[in-house]
């Protein structure tokens, strides 16, 4: 779409022409409109993926988790790094065990690692599976 410029409608008024005039202005408020949509839609985005870098920057890795400042709860690096996903994994206890335990809702990762060790992980397939059962 060709947005009609004011020097346009200059001559078309000037030429007596005002019908058309007018319709070269509609197309200009038109033209203004669709601008004004587009740059909000824009705007809207803009800050979208601000916000997204804000959480990248405010994201840390540490012991093969990812942290958020102020959070306590790791999220799945499996999850985040396949998926994009801030996933909030599960502390799990177990009898008799001194090491930590974590796991994943979503992917059906488990992480163990003795305190202050990093994590190492593994697929639950037992877990899987029963998430997929039809009861």
């Amino acid at each position: 779409m060709t947005i009609p410029s004011a020097s346009d409608v200059i001559k078309l008024v000037k030429a007596g022409l005002t019908i058309e005039a007018q319709e070269k202005i509609m197309e200009m408020r038109l033209a203004a409109l669709e601008f004004q949509e587009e740059n909000l839609t824009l705007k809207a985005r803009v800050k979208e993926l601000e916000a997204e870098l804000h959480q990248k920057k405010s994201l840390k890795h540490d012991r093969m988790f990812y942290w958020l400042e102020g959070d306590q709860v790791p999220y799945c690096p499996h999850c985040y790094e396949t998926e994009q996903k801030l996933i909030h994994l599960f502390s799990v206890r177990y009898l008799n065990n001194k090491n930590e335990h974590f796991q994943c809702n979503t992917c059906y990762h488990d992480f163990s690692a003795e305190p202050g060790k990093p994590f190492f992980s593994g697929i639950n397939a037992r877990r899987r599976h029963d998430a997929t059962k039809k009861y």
